[in-house]
């Protein structure tokens, strides 16, 4: 595999959209704070890692989620020191991130136990499929999958997508780019690893979302419906903290999003070579959204953001895992 040829992930390719500013910034300039601070993005990591670690190959499961996600978190709290979460069920309440973390774990498994009906064939893994832009250049497209599993109830295999928040993201689902790469270049990367066989597609993408909340911890009725202290049905049910959404997709969508890849990766290459401009996309979300906000200020204005962005951020290698040859004793293939 030639590493001469750059590497897009589904990350990169949000924020060039959202933004090319902070795209040069943190993915051409690759700039990183030196603390990470952001609570959404902390939890979100750590909660994969600790899921990973359980949805090992087989049924048999991996350690308790809320140990491993007690054990990383500490990890951080010496690097970076504690941070606070907001409660999703509750705007005026911030709680520890480790905390709330291990509560979440631990009603996870309440709520699914060893979840006997996941058989793990491939366990989390990075991959990446070498392509063509529409200009005709060469790139790697790459990113992290959660697991290819078997769902024993249906006889279906697919991918098992973790995502934890608190939007409503059923809506979109469907049209998830995350889980749209993966649906357009997974099979191909697990043909040529041996995990499926030639000419085997796959059934569906499992999305299992878990809500950043330490739960409601009210009585409940056999409906499932939270109690009052009179044993009545409280008006006020809390949204479903778990909840799995089977989506299914086709051969046109994995067409249509290899296209709409090699389109933006096109782009992207172009405002690399200075042919198209790099630019702002200023809005309201910028407060919560961007790593780069204060620093972005001072660059409007004209003042020295540059001795700002030393101070705060460093240089690191967000493609870091996906540059090792993710095809032992295999060749890379041909272009798609």
């Amino acid at each position: 595999m030639d590493p001469k040829y750059p590497l897009i992930r589904t990350s990169e390719r949000g924020a060039f959209k959202r933004c090319r500013q902070k795209w040069w910034w943190s993915h051409v300039e690759e700039l990183q704070p030196k603390r990470m601070t952001r609570p959404a993005l902390i939890f979100g990591d750590i909660f994969h890692q600790a899921l990973a670690a359980y949805y090992k190959p087989g049924r048999k499961r991996g350690p308790h989620p809320a140990k491993t996600f007690e054990k990383l978190y500490i990890r951080h709290l010496d690097l970076h020191g504690p941070i606070k979460i907001r409660d999703m069920d509750d705007e005026d309440e911030r709680r520890d991130l480790g905390e709330l973390g291990i509560s979440v774990c631990r009603a996870y498994i309440d709520h699914y136990g060893e979840d006997e009906d996941i058989n793990i064939i491939y366990p989390e893994f990075p991959f990446k499929t070498l392509l063509r832009d529409s200009g005709g250049k060469r790139f790697w497209y790459v990113g992290r999958m959660d697991a290819l599993f078997e769902w024993t109830l249906t006889g279906e295999k697919g991918l098992f997508e973790h995502k934890s928040g608190s939007e409503d993201l059923k809506p979109h689902v469907q049209l998830d780019e995350q889980g749209g790469s993966y649906w357009a270049f997974a099979p191909r990367f697990l043909r040529k690893l041996g995990i499926m066989a030639e000419g085997e597609e796959l059934d569906i993408i499992l999305y299992n979302f878990a809500r950043k909340t330490k739960g409601d911890d009210r009585p409940e009725n056999e409906l499932g419906q939270k109690l009052n202290l009179d044993g009545s049905v409280s008006k006020r049910q809390p949204p479903t903290q778990f909840e799995r959404i089977p989506v299914y997709r086709d051969h046109g969508d994995m067409i249509t999003t290899r296209q709409r890849i090699k389109d933006e990766a096109m782009e992207i290459r172009m405002v690399r070579e200075g042919v198209l401009p790099v630019y702002k996309n200023p809005t309201k979300n910028c407060s919560w959204d961007c790593v780069f906000k204060e620093m972005c200020e001072l660059h409007e204005t004209g003042a020295d953001f540059e001795a700002y962005k030393e101070q705060i951020y460093k240089v690191g290698d967000q493609y870091a895992i996906y540059r090792a040859d993710l095809f032992p004793n295999k060749k890379g293939g041909k272009d798609g």
